[in-house]
């Protein structure tokens, strides 16, 4: 075995030593009126409807995110958090009669972690973080706050 060392500083610019510099994480907030969305849709929503949150522009990554209830809708109804790849990504459920103030972590497979050893969740091609009705019964009312934390590619990690 040789044990070849390339910790170097280098004068040809294809070796030079990448740059270490801080994550920057922004955070969107989108709040969920299932109210507001069923007036959108000109009907009660029903199972398997979708409600597109916000668009992911290309390079960007996503880290994590949290839901508050913020008011609890009136029936037992079930929503999940992700894009057009996976209803599930960012938050495989929420119950959207919880208690409010109750938060609800990422744990979609998008999500972040080191436990799980899992890569933030980059985004090659533009998309949309999108609520999915997943319970039989729909939300006619209540409230989600989503927060979202990501932050776009740099341009150049040697500028």
């Amino acid at each position: 075995m040789t044990a070849i060392d390339l910790t170097a500083t280098y004068k040809d610019r294809k070796y030079r030593q990448l740059k270490s510099r801080p994550v920057e994480l922004q955070e969107y907030i989108r709040v969920i009126d299932f109210a507001e969305a069923a007036v959108k849709k000109g009907s009660a929503l029903a199972q398997n409807d979708t409600i597109d949150l916000f668009t992911i522009p290309v390079g960007t990554y996503i880290y994590d995110c949290f839901a508050v209830i913020k008011t609890a809708s009136a029936a037992a109804g079930t929503v999940q958090i992700g894009d057009s790849g996976s209803a599930t990504g960012f938050i495989t459920s929420i119950s959207t009669n919880a208690t409010a103030l109750t938060a609800v972590p990422g744990n979609g497979a998008y999500v972040y972690s080191t436990a799980a050893a899992t890569a933030p969740k980059l985004y090659a091609t533009a998309n949309a973080v999108r609520c999915t009705v997943s319970g039989a019964t729909a939300p006619a009312d209540g409230i989600i706050e989503l927060h979202v934390f990501y932050n776009e590619t740099p341009s150049s990690v040697n500028e």
